[in-house]
C-alpha cells in the first residue's frame, strides 16, 4: 500500500521526482523579504523580493550567520525558479519564512482538469474542504494568464490533474494548509 500511494502516476515505478516530493522541505514567506546572491548578508546583493505566501524549496540550511545573528537558507522559488539566499529569522526576531507542507485546501469549488490548459478535459469537480497534495508547482497557463498546479486529491479516488490557484481577478480557489 505504501508504494501504491507513492506511485501517483500509476507506472509501477517510483521516479526521482516522486521520491523527492517526500523528502523536500518547503518554506512559506510570512513577511516580505528578499532573495539574495550570497550566504553572508553583508556581501550579498538583492536578486528580487519574495511576496507573502510565496513558497520556497529549500536547497541548503537553515544556517546561522553568526556575524549578524540571523538564520538563512539557500532556496528556490517555486513560482519562477529564482535561486538564492533568504533570511528565515532576522536579528530582531522577525520570522520571514516558516516551514510548510505542500498541501492545499479547496476554498471555492473548481474543476480538476487533465492538462495545464484551462480548457482541457474536466476530470471532476473539487469540492470545498478537499485537500490536495502538490505534484508540480505553479505554472502559468498562457492563454488565460492564471497560475495552475498539478495536484493529487487526498480523497478515496486519488484523482490527479491540474487546478487553478486563483482567478484572474484574484478570487482564491485554494489555500495553503497550516504548517506541519
Amino acid at each position: 500500500k505504501l508504494f501504491a500511494s507513492l506511485d501517483s502516476e500509476g507506472k509501477s515505478t517510483l521516479s526521482k521526482e516522486a521520491l523527492l516530493r517526500f523528502v523536500r522541505v518547503y518554506y512559506r514567506v510570512l513577511s516580505e523579504t528578499v532573495i539574495s546572491t550570497e550566504r553572508s548578508i553583508k556581501e550579498s546583493k538583492t536578486i528580487r523580493r519574495l511576496e507573502v505566501d510565496e513558497i520556497v524549496d529549500v536547497l541548503e540550511g537553515p544556517l546561522k550567520d553568526e556575524s549578524v545573528d540571523i538564520s538563512r537558507i539557500q532556496g528556490r522559488s517555486v513560482v519562477d525558479g529564482t535561486t538564492g539566499w533568504i533570511t528565515v529569522v532576522g536579528n530582531n526576531g522577525t520570522t520571514f519564512l516558516q516551514e510548510c507542507v505542500p498541501v492545499y485546501t479547496v476554498v471555492k469549488e473548481i474543476f480538476l482538469t487533465s492538462d495545464l490548459q484551462v480548457g482541457s478535459d474536466t476530470l471532476r469537480l473539487l469540492r470545498e474542504g478537499e485537500t490536495l497534495d502538490v505534484l508540480e508547482w505553479d505554472k502559468k497557463e498562457e492563454s488565460s494568464g492564471v497560475m495552475r498546479m498539478k495536484v493529487k486529491a487526498r480523497s478515496d479516488d486519488g484523482a490527479v490533474g491540474w487546478v487553478t490557484k486563483a482567478s484572474t481577478d484574484d478570487v482564491a480557489f485554494l489555500k495553503l494548509c497550516a504548517p506541519p
